[in-house]
């Protein structure tokens, strides 16, 4: 496979999974947030990354991609149910158009993003441990000393930086189909993530 025909394949199938999540998105969207429904679409999101990240077969990457992509898309439509019409547009158009110019740039300047793979983890692992307090601060009634904006910057700049970073790693493999798949689902996870913190961003604009 040509350079040309990785890249078209990559975002071609990263195209195929956002609209599979929506899928997901659309099924759960009137369900009701419950802690068996996230950890079961955690746990199963979990299990397809190990697939299609252990399996050299198009087919079963496939399968694995597509699996965490509705996984993750079931997780998400209680929590899309709760914002406005506008909030969420303006949150797909500005996933969409951070992820069109954060790989622009992963693919014409890889050699740039290639480095900050140990630092994006670094930052995720902050942001995690953030999140994690904050829903502590909240568990215990201490919602004055939580700054749920901050943490949703914290986490779209991570993403917007993991965008060119995993084109550029996905560019670092042999360019075939089931490099340009595996790479398709680094890049929707990343998609996911921004859209949720933009729809924290915005709905607290709103507020």
């Amino acid at each position: 496979m040509s350079r040309e025909s990785y890249i078209r394949a990559i975002a071609f199938f990263t195209m195929i999974m956002a609209g599979i999540y929506t899928l997901g998105v659309t099924i759960s969207y009137h369900w009701h947030m419950s802690w068996p429904l996230l950890l079961l679409s955690f746990v199963g999101s979990v299990v397809c990354i190990f697939i299609f990240r252990g399996s050299t077969e198009p087919i079963v990457s496939f399968a694995g991609v597509s699996g965490m992509s509705i996984l993750m898309g079931l997780m998400t439509g209680p929590l899309v149910a709760h914002y406005t019409g506008p909030v969420v547009l303006n949150a797909i158009v500005t996933t969409a158009a951070i992820m069109v110019g954060m790989s622009l740039l992963g693919i014409i300047y890889p050699k740039s993003f290639e480095g900050m793979g140990p630092y994006l983890f670094g930052a995720l692992l902050v942001l995690i441990l953030g999140q994690l307090v904050q829903m502590l601060f909240v568990a215990f009634g201490f919602t004055q000393m939580v700054s749920m904006t901050a943490f949703a910057w914290l986490g779209v700049l991570i993403f917007t930086l993991y965008v060119a970073y995993d084109w550029s790693q996905a560019l670092n493999q042999e360019y075939t189909l089931d490099n340009a798949i595996d790479a398709s689902g680094g890049l929707i996870l990343d998609a996911i993530n921004l859209f949720i913190d933009l729809l924290r961003i915005y709905s607290g604009n709103n507020d």
